[in-house]
């Protein structure tokens, strides 16, 4: 049980700040091609 306490948390912090990676990424990507347009 003390694994699943270690490892569970440490995966949600993967998922979530590659989560967080994408959407920064994402956002970059329409900020450029906005510009781009304009």
């Amino acid at each position: 049980m003390a694994e699943f306490a270690v490892v569970v948390p440490a995966l949600l912090l993967l998922g979530l700040g590659g989560l967080q990676a994408f959407l920064g990424y994402h956002a970059k990507i329409i900020l450029d091609y906005a510009t781009f347009e304009a």
